[in-house]
C-alpha cells in the first residue's frame, strides 16, 4: 500500500474512533444520518484536513461531534512505523446545504505529514 492510501487509512480510523459515526474519504456512497467525509490538500508539512459533517433535521448531532472532534484533535499527534501526524484545529463553518433537511458543518485543520517510510 502506498503513502496515500496508508494515510487514508490512517484518517478513517482515526475519525471513526473519535466520532462513533460513518466515514469516509471524498464522497459518501448511501449514507445513514449523521455522517463523515474528510479530504486533504496534499502530502508535505503544511496540509489542510477538512471534515465535513451531515445530518438531517437538527444540527445537535453534528454539533457535538464537531465539538469532540476538535477537543480530540486539535494538537493531536501520533507516530507509528509509517508516519508522522501532527493536527492544529483551524476553523468551524455552517455550510448551507441545497437540501434544505440536511444541516452541515466544516472543521478545518493544519496537517502536518511526514512520511517515515522515505517514499
Amino acid at each position: 500500500m502506498g503513502k496515500t492510501n496508508r494515510l487514508i487509512e490512517y484518517l478513517k480510523e482515526l475519525l471513526s474512533q473519535t466520532s462513533s459515526i460513518e466515514v469516509y474519504h471524498e464522497q459518501a456512497i448511501r449514507p445513514s444520518y449523521p455522517y463523515l467525509v474528510f479530504d486533504f490538500d496534499s502530502f508535505g508539512y503544511s496540509n489542510i484536513l477538512e471534515i465535513n459533517l451531515w445530518d438531517k433535521g437538527s444540527a445537535v448531532r453534528i454539533e457535538d461531534i464537531a465539538d469532540i472532534l476538535e477537543k480530540e484533535l486539535d494538537k493531536s499527534t501520533d507516530i507509528n512505523d509509517d508516519m508522522r501526524i501532527i493536527l492544529h484545529f483551524k476553523n468551524r463553518n455552517n455550510v448551507s446545504d441545497p437540501q434544505d433537511n440536511l444541516k452541515r458543518r466544516r472543521l478545518t485543520f493544519y496537517m502536518a505529514y511526514y512520511n517515515l517510510k522515505g517514499e
